[in-house]
Formats: structure tokens, C-alpha cells, sequence
């Protein structure tokens, strides 16, 4: 029997002598209340109760359709089920697929290029350069199926990732540097801008742009051991124009330690001006003595 007599015989039985009909609910009729419509009562739409007892028996216990209802419900899922018909489908491969399989009956299907030329994504800015890992990871995306709307966000993300730890790593050079300068400052004390002009001195004399550049770009141009090496090369150059109105004897400024080692040798020499107070040169002596030492302890002096 069809769905449309079973419903039609249904509500048929249930309204006679009403003057229901099947598609106007209760038409004019006081009698029996039929298949209800607007204002509570029962749609003609509405299947009976067990509908599924009226098929034939090999489709009755079909899953599929036993949480059915009505009329429009049903109509729908069947109009949805004709659309797919003849549409494309992915059979997903089994156990034993290859990783071939997958690319060919899968990847390929969803939209995966057939070549490197042909997987376009755009590089990003900290990647451009970079055309050799860029063309790597072409390969790899492939070979493993990664599409390009997906190989474009790995890139985007490996690209941020690659900013955000050369952010860090500049941040920490800097913090770096700032300390080995610190120490520098003290190392050197009062002697430390005499002791990066000498560097400095030595760099116009032996270095050029370029190597001014690579001190700059790497940050070895603030390295102690750099700055150092310079000054000492600058000492042998031009040790004269270091010397003018210091507080030293001869005006030169030294580093702490080596400021500790000259007083202390003047102090030790009984014969030295400091100690001979009607020596000529006593006065003079004595201001060596007190500049050495305010080199030597600058924060004492500072």
C-alpha cells in the first residue's frame, strides 16, 4: 500500500461522518475530531502511529526510517538523498593503503597540486629569502598531502615563530652587552673613555666601513674583548694624545689595577719625591700619588 492511500485511509476512518476532509482538517463538521490542524489540532501531514507496520515487511525494521513522523520530513530526507546521488565521493583507503594510496585517491581529490610548480603559497617576509626552504617544504607538503591553504597557515605560523625568537634574541644580546659594558666601566674606571678612544683610534687606523659595519650588525662592537684588543693596538699608535691634564703625573689615565701597582710602587720607594718632603718636586709628586689613587678607587672618588 502507498503512503499517501495508508494516510488518506487513515484519516479517512478517523473523520467519517464529520465533514472533515483529508487536507482541510475540520471542514464544517461537529463530529469526530480527525487529524487535527492549526490551533492544536493534528496535521493531515502528520503519519499514524506504527506507520511502518502498513510496508512490506522487508522494510518495516529499517533503521533509517523509523524516527520519521511526518510527511514533509520525510519528503526532505528523500530529495537530499537524490542530490548526492551521482555526486563525487572519497573512498577513504583501507589498513593496508599506501601513503601513495592516500595521495592519489584522497589528497589529490581534495585539491593537493600534482607538482611543485603548481602548490602555490605565498612566502612570508621572514621566509622570502629563504628559497631554498621554501621549495624543501613544497616537497614535503607533496609528499604528505598537506594542501596549500594548509601549507600556507604551517608558513605563516613558522614564520611569526621565527620573529617572536629573533625579537628575543636581540633582546638578550642587548641585556648582554649592557652588563659586559658595565664591567668594562668598572674594570677601567676613570680610564674608560680614554681606553675607547685609543680602540677607537686603532679602528680608523687599521679597520674601514665594512668592518665598522660587521662590529655594528653582530654587536662586537660593544664586546669587552673586542674593545679591549683595540685599545691595546691603539696604545702602540698614538700614546701622546692621551696625555693632557689628567690627574695622573704626566695627565694619563690608567685602569684601576694599574693605577693600584704605580701608587703603591711610589709609596714603597723611599727615595721617591712623595716621601722627601724638601724634595723640589714633592708637590707634585703628591698630586700624582692622589690622582692614581682616585684612578684606582673610583667609586671612592666618584
Amino acid at each position: 500500500m502507498k503512503i499517501s492511500k495508508m494516510v488518506m485511509a487513515e484519516a479517512g476512518a478517523e473523520g467519517a461522518g464529520s465533514g472533515n476532509t483529508v487536507l482541510g482538517g475540520a471542514g464544517g463538521g461537529s463530529g469526530g475530531e480527525g487529524n487535527k490542524g492549526a490551533g492544536g489540532q493534528v496535521s493531515a501531514f502528520t503519519l499514524p502511529d506504527k506507520w511502518q507496520s502498513q510496508l512490506p515487511e522487508d522494510l518495516r525494521g529499517e533503521a533509517s526510517i523509523q524516527h520519521f513522523t511526518d510527511f514533509p520530513t520525510l519528503i526532505k530526507s528523500y530529495v537530499n538523498a537524490q542530490k548526492t546521488i551521482g555526486a563525487e565521493k572519497i573512498a577513504i583507503p583501507g589498513k593496508t593503503a599506501t601513503d601513495q594510496d592516500w595521495i592519489d585517491n584522497v589528497y589529490k581529490k581534495l585539491g593537493l597540486p600534482e607538482s611543485k610548480e603548481k602548490y602555490e603559497v605565498k612566502a612570508p617576509a621572514e621566509l622570502a629569502e629563504n628559497k631554498e626552504f621554501i621549495d624543501k617544504f613544497k616537497d614535503l607538503a607533496l609528499s604528505t598531502g598537506v594542501l596549500p591553504k594548509q601549507g600556507q597557515k604551517i608558513l605563516d605560523f613558522v614564520a611569526a615563530s621565527l620573529k617572536d625568537r629573533q625579537s628575543q634574541g636581540q633582546a638578550f644580546v642587548k641585556t648582554e652587552q649592557d652588563k659586559d659594558i658595565k664591567n668594562l666601566r668598572t674594570e677601567w674606571g676613570k680610564a674608560y673613555d680614554a681606553k675607547v678612544k685609543q680602540a677607537m683610534n686603532a679602528l680608523d687606523r687599521f679597520g674601514d666601513d665594512n668592518l665598522r659595519k660587521i662590529l655594528d650588525v653582530t654587536g662586537l662592537g660593544s664586546n669587552s674583548a673586542i674593545i679591549k684588543a683595540f685599545a691595546k693596538m691603539g696604545e702602540t699608535l698614538a700614546e701622546d694624545s692621551l696625555v693632557g691634564g689628567g690627574a695622573g703625573g704626566g695627565g694619563e689615565m690608567f685602569e684601576p689595577s694599574v693605577a693600584k701597582q704605580k701608587y703603591s710602587a711610589i709609596i714603597a720607594d723611599a727615595n721617591h719625591a712623595y716621601n722627601k718632603g724638601d724634595h723640589p718636586n714633592h708637590a707634585a709628586a703628591v698630586a700624582e700619588v692622589q690622582g692614581l689613587f682616585k684612578m684606582a678607587f673610583p667609586e671612592v672618588s666618584a
